[in-house]
């Protein structure tokens, strides 16, 4: 049973204060520096690893000085602790579908004829070693959406929650064979953790061919599953329309450097906008609700085209956060080393760097970008340094969150409690 406190509305604290110990809210000067918001122990006992807090019982440290409400945020109700408490649960049941889901995958073999099982015992070893070792985000987010736009978890039977799950590995499976490709691309060194998998024994170039047979496995599972079902057309292609879209998309961020190596002409806002479109956010952020929308039998093009919107911006901050992740994020919470700099990538820090370098630090920048010698690499990180793009990354991220908390806090939408996990599940990460 949850504290009496807990049932009723509250503020929500982010992630910054957890770090505090929950001890006290951040009041701008222009309100009272003297208000501090107290957390009970039994709310911060119950709640601690959550990334929202449900607080009923606030008290001012000077009893005289009147608690101004403009200082937090009223959001919801405390039903979000039970909803992420369920969320955790879900998150449970949906890695315990793996092992079905690659045994559904490689049972597709029983389908063609004798003599390609060696080929189906190989993609077993490959899905083991890219499948499900990430955070999940993107296929939890199918599931998470078909419920919402469902009315409700309750609202949903067991067959449809499978539908929903083996959808969201669908997308899962789809990461996976972009992440391989990309890792052979930019000759990356590690992915999740552990050894990109071109670079395991036995496996080199052949990989190039394992991420075009999980592509093409997906489309013959998606077949299987849901040939029958009145959305199968619209999930297929959806599909398709993101793989090739995702496609575009990293086209263009190989382009950008090789094109002109060593030359900053295609380093520009417009260009590095139309990678972050197309690579991420239309398979990160778009694809997963896309999917949950068609699978709930709602086809409408507003409805689409309205969390298009907003899952588009939420995709950008993301893909920011990775630039900025790649360069100065710790390998190991991050899971991977990164490459941007040498590989000559369009990044968000090299266009940001060339609006505001001097002429003597552009031709440092020209020097030395995309260059892998750790001297290159360090002069670069050095004009980073001297630019401020850490701080100037972080205004950005704290300004994206407010602009897009205020846009979602305006909407009248089912979507509207998944658009607000996604942002705060994004903000401030450090992986």
């Amino acid at each position: 049973m949850l504290p009496f406190a807990l049932r009723f509305p509250r503020i929500v604290i982010t992630r910054g204060w957890l770090g505090q110990g929950c001890r006290k809210l951040a009041t701008p000067s222009r309100y009272t520096n003297r208000a501090v918001a107290i957390v009970t122990k039994e709310v911060r006992r119950h709640y601690l690893n959550s990334k929202q807090l449900a607080v009923n019982s606030w008290f001012c440290a000077n009893q005289s000085a009147p608690f101004n409400p403009v200082c937090v945020r009223l959001l919801h109700s405390g039903s979000d602790i039970i909803r992420s408490r369920n969320q955790k649960i879900m998150e449970a049941k949906f890695r315990e579908m793996l092992p079905e889901f690659v045994n559904i995958v490689c049972d597709l073999g029983k389908l063609e004829k004798s003599g390609v099982e060696t080929a189906f015992t190989w993609l077993r070893g490959v899905l083991g070693h890219n499948l499900g070792g990430g955070k999940c985000t993107r296929g939890l987010t199918v599931v998470d959406a078909f419920c919402r736009v469902s009315g409700g978890e309750s609202n949903v039977s067991e067959q449809q929650l499978r539908e929903a799950m083996l959808l969201g590995w669908c997308v899962e499976l789809m990461q996976a064979f972009f992440l391989l490709a990309d890792d052979v691309m930019d000759q990356s060194l590690m992915r999740r953790g552990q050894t990109c998998w071109y670079r395991m024994p036995g496996v080199g170039m052949m990989a190039v061919n394992d991420s075009i047979l999980m592509e093409n496995i997906l489309y013959q599972l998606v077949k299987s599953e849901f040939s029958q079902s009145p959305c199968y057309v619209y999930i297929l292609e959806t599909l398709q329309d993101t793989v090739f879209k995702t496609i575009l998309g990293q086209c263009l961020d190989m382009n950008a450097g090789q094109q002109n190596k060593h030359n900053f002409s295609h380093f520009n806002d417009d260009r590095y906008n139309a990678i972050v479109e197309y690579k991420t956010s239309y398979y990160s952020f778009y694809l997963p609700v896309r999917l949950a929308l068609h699978l709930a039998g709602l086809h409408d093009k507003v409805r689409h085209d309205k969390a298009k919107h907003m899952l588009l911006r939420l995709g950008y901050l993301f893909q920011v956060q990775d630039d900025y992740l790649d360069c100065y994020g710790d390998p190991a919470v991050t899971g991977k080393i990164g490459v941007d700099v040498q590989d000559d990538k369009c990044t968000w820090l090299i266009v940001n760097a060339l609006k505001i370098c001097s002429d003597s630090q552009r031709t440092i920048l020209e020097e030395n970008y995309g260059r892998s010698e750790e001297s290159n690499i360090a002069a670069v990180k050095e004009i980073y340094k001297d630019l401020d793009l850490p701080g100037i990354f972080s205004k950005f991220q704290d300004e994206s969150y407010e602009d897009l908390l205020k846009s979602i806090e305006e909407l009248d939408d089912s979507l509207r409690e998944l658009f607000l996990t996604l942002l705060n599940k994004i903000y401030k990460r450090q992986k």
